[in-house]
């Protein structure tokens, strides 16, 4: 494997005591904060095969740095999975079948950038659902990028990270390979600025189609005052929104400015043409619901090949947090059949 590249060691004897224990003090958390919440129409409206999801408010660096944590905890290996760190880039996932041929270069693959607020996660970490993709695509590796987080390292620095390990991708694949960008949560929102970004650079062959699932892609909902004086969204609401997109634009810039940098949030750019084809997916509870089906309408009338996935009683991260319920099941289908129809057909 190029690029200084390693398979990814297991967790130490401390490392494992440490996340235990910190699960343990979330479980608790959750489970209280669950049996004391109040009755109001987030959990009435969640869909019947779901279990709705508390969280509590992520509004400062520890809450964040706990929820960290329990995000990088690596996950289960599946047994014909190869997890590989390519360092400086992310982690690499291949099938086993592929193992010591590793160096052939693949026809197709997959970019995917994990969720976390922008603020927070893993590559590697036990909620990203990579080696779900190269099952469900039959076999093609994905790249899950390790990108930079604020306060030390804000805009543009997660974004630079996406380019520069899609630059890396695109030399992994053979030429003329085709390659999907694919995200989730505020993933999909790097991953939804990383193709404008590739589209006004023109550096670099555009990817087939971007997979962006329940998609952080605009700072004003932070300012929203209808979406805030709702009770706070499950799993995601607009106290932790405010607090992450603070924390990624930097100290010049706040949500909700007249103006941000260019790429700092997809819903500002004004022209979406000649954007990739598009699936967004987003539960109808979910925070992200009106930016996400608004980004997805400007697509289609910019003229871009765009499919909106609303899966009613869905909230936020539905797919990740219970990837096998049925609507859950569902809405990964429709994923697979569109990225397929780019990908292969």
């Amino acid at each position: 494997m190029d690029g200084g590249s390693s398979v990814c060691p297991p967790m130490t004897a401390n490392q494992f005591y440490f996340t235990a224990a910190c699960s343990l003090g979330v479980v608790i958390t959750l489970a209280v904060v669950y049996f004391k919440r109040p009755k109001n129409y987030w959990y009435d409206r969640v869909h019947p095969e779901l279990i709705a999801t508390p969280m509590f408010t992520i509004n400062s660096w520890w809450m964040a740095w706990i929820v960290h944590t329990l995000s990088s905890i690596p996950g289960k290996t599946d047994a014909e999975i190869i997890m590989t760190k390519v360092d400086g880039i992310g982690t690499y996932y291949y099938t086993k079948s592929n193992k010591g041929n590793d160096e052939k270069q693949p026809t197709r693959a997959i970019l995917w950038i994990h969720g976390g607020g922008r603020i927070l996660g893993a590559a590697n970490g036990m909620s990203q659902p990579c080696e779900k993709i190269v099952k469900m695509f039959g076999g093609i590796p994905v790249l899950s990028v390790e990108y930079r987080f604020p306060p030390k390292h804000p805009f543009p620095a997660a974004l630079q990270d996406c380019s520069k390990a899609y630059s890396w991708l695109v030399d992994k694949v053979q030429l003329e390979g085709r390659i999907a960008v694919a995200g989730m949560s505020a993933g999909a929102g790097l991953a939804a600025e990383l193709c404008q970004l590739i589209l006004d650079e023109g550096s670099l062959p555009s990817p087939v189609c971007q997979l962006l699932l329940d998609p952080m892609l605009d700072d004003r909902t932070c300012v929203n005052e209808t979406i805030s004086k709702l009770p706070p969204h499950l799993v995601w609401n607009n106290q932790s929104n405010m607090y992450a997109w603070s924390l990624y634009l930097g100290p010049d810039h706040k949500p909700g400015d007249e103006t941000l940098p260019k790429y700092a949030s997809a819903s500002r750019r004004a022209d979406l043409s000649g954007l990739p084809p598009a699936l967004i997916t987003v539960g109808n509870l979910d925070l992200f619901h009106d930016e996400c089906t608004e980004y997805a309408q400007r697509l289609k009338n910019d003229g871009v090949k765009a499919e909106l996935v609303v899966t009613k009683g869905g909230f936020h991260a539905f797919m990740s947090m219970q990837p096998d319920k049925g609507p859950s099941v569902e809405a990964w289908d429709k994923c697979h059949a569109f990225g397929k129809s780019f990908l292969f057909d």
